[in-house]
């Protein structure tokens, strides 16, 4: 059987580091393609858009734009990226751009063989045409109206929803949130039913942002930021039962 070969890049603006990686991905790794390198995220986007890679190994600091504000640019992704850091403190800004490993200098061949797992996990579950089906729902816009105008975000961006009144606070994965005049039944009636769960009267969840499940304290879930919020008693099935459909579908 054919090996399937992920098109792969470098982005570092250390010749050496990237060379160092280059070597290591093609010695133990065949299934990365190491198709270009870039010293600069200017060089990056332009090789981004003739070559299409399908992974992106990217340093954080770099001169013009660092690794965080160049995944950032992008609306839409149509690759995965590991970031690779001599700097251990930004993991939260990686994972608010999304990044699927983060790798700290320097690289422990395990870590990296890890990282690979996860870039081979993601593409055989996007065949799957039921996470591919959430992806391109995740993708789309949310039209949220507001008292000047309308602001669009991504699905995917969404982080949680609070009822307030006949307002919904909407909360963002980057730290914002708005208030919008629309109550949280408007939003259940609206929203994707494969991403997001009603887990009590005020709060509506989106399941890809959510980090554990803790039976403690009556039941709550915690999120990728760290923040906590009740379950209420009747919805603790229904919810353990949709996050059970959920992680299936990712391959769980």
């Amino acid at each position: 059987m054919v090996l399937r070969k992920f098109k792969t890049i470098i982005i570092d603006d250390e010749e050496k580091a990237r060379k160092n990686l280059r070597l290591v991905l093609e010695k133990y790794f065949p299934e990365l393609e190491v198709i270009g390198e870039a010293n600069s995220a200017i060089t990056a986007r332009l090789m981004i858009v003739e070559q299409t890679p399908e992974v992106v190994f990217v340093d954080i600091h770099m001169p013009e734009m660092n690794g965080i504000e160049f995944l950032r640019s992008f609306e839409v992704k149509n690759f995965v990226s590991v970031i690779v850091s001599a700097h251990s403190d930004f993991g939260i800004d990686a994972l608010r751009v999304g990044v699927l490993d983060y790798l700290v200098k320097p690289i422990i061949i395990s870590d990296l063989q890890a990282a690979v797992n996860k870039v081979l996990k993601h593409y055989s579950l996007v065949k799957d045409p039921v996470i591919r089906t959430a992806i391109n729902t995740a993708q789309k816009k949310l039209a949220l109206s507001t008292s000047s105008g309308i602001y669009y975000s991504e699905i995917d961006k969404v982080l949680i929803l609070k009822g307030e009144d006949n307002y919904t606070k909407v909360l963002f994965t980057d730290g914002k949130d708005l208030l919008v005049s629309k109550t949280l039944k408007d939003f259940e009636r609206s929203l994707p039913t494969e991403l997001f769960f009603r887990i009590h009267k005020s709060c509506i969840i989106n399941a890809q942002h959510v980090k554990e499940y803790t039976r403690t304290d009556g039941g709550y879930v915690v999120m990728i930021n760290g923040s906590k919020y009740e379950i209420s008693k009747n919805n603790h099935a229904s919810f353990l039962d949709f996050m059970k459909e959920y992680s299936i579908s990712i391959g769980k």
